[in-house]
C-alpha cells in the first residue's frame, strides 16, 4: 500500500482511515491484484466539502484508469474525464472497453480518442491487454 500521511482531507476526511479501508478490501485475501489500480477508478466523488476521492488519489500518489465504454455518448466522457485528470496532475491510462454490441464507429471513435487523448491506450479486444495494464501499474 502506497504510504499515506496523516493529513486530512478537509472537514474531517482522514486520508488514513480511507486508505487502511481500501488496504483492507483490496489486501484483503492476502492476494493483491493489481492494487494500485483497484480504487482509482471511483472517480470524482465528493468526500466532504471542497474534497473529492480524486484528492485522495492524488495523496496516495496511484495512477488511473480511466475504463471508456465503447459506446454512444463515450467521446463526451472520455475526453471531459481526461481534462479533469490531466487537470489534476495525475498519471492516467485509459482503456477501451468495447461493449456489446459492437459500436457500428468504434475505430473511428477509438482513432478520435487517440488524437485528443494524452494518456496511454490499452483495448479489451487486444490479446495483451493484460500485459500492457501490469506495465502501466508498474508491476
Amino acid at each position: 500500500m502506497a504510504q499515506s500521511s496523516s493529513r486530512s482531507g478537509g472537514d474531517g476526511v482522514s486520508w488514513t482511515v480511507l486508505s487502511r479501508a481500501a488496504h483492507e478490501l483490496v489486501y484483503g485475501g492476502g492476494e493483491a491484484a493489481f492494487a494500485s489500480l483497484a480504487w482509482p477508478c471511483i472517480g470524482s466523488v465528493p468526500l466532504a466539502a471542497g474534497v473529492d476521492a480524486l484528492d485522495w488519489v492524488a495523496e496516495q500518489g496511484w495512477p488511473v484508469l480511466l475504463v471508456v465504454g465503447m459506446r454512444l455518448g463515450c467521446l463526451n466522457h472520455a475526453l471531459l474525464s481526461a481534462e479533469v485528470l490531466s487537470a489534476r496532475g495525475l498519471r492516467w491510462a485509459w482503456l477501451a472497453n468495447p461493449l456489446p454490441p459492437r459500436q457500428p464507429a468504434l475505430e473511428e471513435n477509438l482513432q478520435t480518442l487517440q488524437e485528443w487523448m494524452p494518456g496511454s491506450c490499452l483495448r479489451l479486444d487486444q490479446p495483451d491487454w493484460l500485459a500492457q495494464l501490469q506495465a502501466f501499474a508498474g508491476e
